[in-house]
């Protein structure tokens, strides 16, 4: 009894390295190449709605603009100008 008891342990262990060695990578790489394949098909869809959504504005007269955030509109020209920039820039002490 002792004896099939032993080669259990050996056959298990056996399969356990075989496993760890050989067959974990293979499944790895298979599950990779499966996400890889849903995450193109995800690009390319995007790609799609990107373009759908381009060709509406251009059906629309949409005009592009600059936004530094969600419903923030960059001003396109430098309305103020800071005369005190230029005073501090001369006051500047260079040296000891």
């Amino acid at each position: 009894m002792k004896k099939d008891n032993n080669k259990s342990l050996i056959v298990a262990f056996v399969f356990g390295v075989v496993f760890i060695i050989g067959l974990l990578p293979i499944t790895e790489s298979v599950v990779e190449w499966i996400c890889l394949f849903i995450e193109k098909h995800k690009g390319n869809l995007t790609k799609d709605i990107t373009i759908i959504n381009r060709e509406i504005e251009e059906l629309n007269g949409v005009e592009e603009y600059n936004t530094n955030a969600i419903g923030f509109e960059i001003p396109s020209v430098s309305e103020e100008y800071y005369d005190d920039e230029e005073e501090d820039r001369l006051k500047q002490k260079v040296g000891f």
